[in-house]
């Protein structure tokens, strides 16, 4: 993602008497560097100042190095402290960190313990509304200091910042211009949205999608975040490969950048720490761990064999271990397995999603054998206490004991994506629900395995090629209870989705489900009875591997 050298907000200032005795500020941006001159000697006389920080990289990769990072932190800091910056004449700096394309960041102080929300207005789009989160007891505060998101790059939009009192009514408001720098990309800033039929409301958060594949004519891979109208609210630029999955602690947002860099962002987007994974590429997942760590899916960097290994990142520390080795693991499997002619690589089990248990086991989707396994004691001993999948295809192999047995009639999930465990207190000790995205594709995409899964009658309505064309065959949302104590599974829910036969996600969130069928880029959200509420279809042509949603409570919201 290009950044520009130098970061500007022009402002022009005049008055409009609100209630409570607020004025009323608007601010104009205007990235014309010929205007410099005029522009900054009209902000000289409102006492307004020019942004401009220096040392800015347009490479991306640069952006994410501990350097960059504080030399942007330190100069925010010094700007902070050469005035007083109030709600009528806050600091307000465009994307200082590089870290989210079109987001403002805004600091002021108030006299007394204030909360605020605020609007975005774009011409031709809807209005973007959020409250936004200070960290204060009760999202109270004397100190402001936020990252506004949802401007439309490109565009004329008008933020509307709302002050609100300790009751959370509205007592004044600011107004100011802001215009993003156009961004060349191939995902649109407006999704094709279709309603279904369900007359329950979307759950409320951003949905994003992660995805992978620079197109041509695009400025660079990012991670992208819309609303439930289908418009791009924020843009995070990444180096390569691409993000999977954001996680949260008090000490900010975890995310993938690269195939070796995980980082930790503020919600200002100052990144306060970088891990390195060396030799090993990331892939597919990551997941809090139980011992301060992030477990991690990767790749021992030139290896032969490639998406077999899960390593564990210490959060304090950064030291990078080997937690899992499938090669050890599924051993007498690996033995087996058929060399393809995939780029001379063998890609045996294609790990893409992980989820811990209750107990502290340890599930793991691997995509290639159509399988869940399920680790006991992942710290310890490292055993596999069962298997969900066919146990014909185990039939031959020491694990063939392990596959829990299917109860009911049900087509078992094909090249599974994106697990989910769903503990419920209705439900009997040792069971559990487990969500997935069933793509119903069981052939091996890269010839691992010589298995016929034609012939496995646990396995029906299949998609046996990754088009699915003439076929009319879907993907599913799946849900399974699964009975520890009996050894068995059953589907209990299930949602026919377009077919994807690779990618793709399933998400329970806020009462609704979240499916994305990544071939088709068609992110569905769902009621709890399965009806379609709303259809999202995007333009992008690249891949996009997942899409969940997310609240960011706490982090730039405030929701209650």
């Amino acid at each position: 993602m290009k950044i520009k050298n130098t970061l500007m907000i022009t402002l022009v200032l005049f008055v409009l008497f609100t209630g409570a005795g607020c004025s009323d500020v608007s601010q104009k941006s205007d990235i014309s560097q010929n205007k410099d001159k005029q522009i900054y000697n009209e902000q000289k006389k409102q006492g307004i100042d020019i942004i401009k920080l220096n040392n800015a990289k347009n490479d991306t990769s640069k952006i994410y190095e501990a350097d960059y990072q504080n030399d942007k932190k330190n100069q925010i800091e010094t700007l902070k402290k050469k005035r007083k910056y109030t709600m009528k004449s806050p600091l307000l700096v465009e994307n200082p960190y590089g870290t989210i394309s079109n987001g403002l960041y805004i600091f002021f102080r108030t006299k007394r313990e204030r909360s605020f929300e605020y609007k975005v207005s774009t011409e031709g789009y809807p209005d973007y509304k959020a409250k936004l989160n200070n960290g204060g007891v009760d999202n109270l505060s004397t100190e402001h200091e936020y990252m506004l998101l949802g401007a439309i790059p490109g565009e004329k939009n008008t933020i509307t910042l709302y002050k609100l009192n300790k009751k959370g009514k509205r007592v004044c408001s600011v107004k100011f211009t802001f215009v993003p720098e156009k961004i060349k990309n191939d995902y649109g800033y407006q999704k094709q949205v279709e309603d279904g039929k369900s007359k329950q409301k979307l759950s409320n958060g951003l949905y994003v999608m992660f995805r992978n594949d620079i197109t041509k004519g695009s400025d660079g891979i990012c991670t992208v975040m819309f609303d439930n109208e289908g418009v791009v609210r924020c843009i995070i630029p990444i180096i390569n490969y691409r993000t999977n999955r954001l996680l949260f602690d008090k000490e900010g947002m975890y995310l993938e950048v690269s195939r070796n860099k995980i980082v930790r962002m503020e919600p200002t987007g100052y990144v306060n720490r970088i891990y390195d994974t060396g030799i090993y590429n990331l892939h597919h997942d990551m997941i809090f761990g139980k011992k301060n760590d992030l477990l991690v899916c990767a790749t021992t960097r030139d290896s032969d064999v490639e998406e077999d290994m899960i390593i564990s990142v210490n959060l304090e520390s950064g030291k990078v271990s080997e937690f899992i080795d499938m090669k050890k693991l599924l051993s007498d499997y690996y033995d087996n397995a058929v060399w393809g002619d995939y780029r001379g690589i063998l890609d045996w089990i294609h790990i893409n999603s992980l989820e811990f248990t209750s107990d502290g086991g340890l599930l793991i989707s691997a995509r290639e054998t159509s399988t869940i396994i399920k680790v006991k004691e992942p710290y310890r001993r490292k055993n596999i206490d069962y298997l969900i999948g066919s146990e014909k295809f185990y039939k031959n192999t020491a694990y063939r004991t392990k596959v829990l047995k299917k109860v009911g009639k049900f087509s078992l999930q094909g090249g599974q994506h994106s697990l989910q465990v769903i503990n419920n207190d209705s439900l009997k000790e040792g069971q559990y629900y487990l969500v997935l995205y069933n793509n119903n594709y069981t052939n091996s995409t890269y010839g691992a395995t010589t298995y016929n899964w034609k012939n496995d009658n646990n396995y029906y309505n299949q998609g046996f090629t990754k088009s699915g064309k003439g076929e009319n065959v879907v993907s599913y949302y799946y849900k399974y209870l699964v009975d520890e104590k009996r050894g068995t599974v059953e589907l209990v829910d299930s949602i026919d989705v377009e077919y994807s036969s690779i990618l793709s996600s399933a998400q329970v969130y806020q009462e609704n489900i979240i499916t994305l069928s990544g071939n088709p880029h068609v992110i569905n959200e769902f009621d709890s009875d399965g009806k379609l509420i709303r259809r999202f279809i995007s333009p992008s042509k690249g891949y996009t591997y997942r899409c969940y949603k997310y609240d960011f409570e706490k982090f730039w919201f405030y929701n209650k």
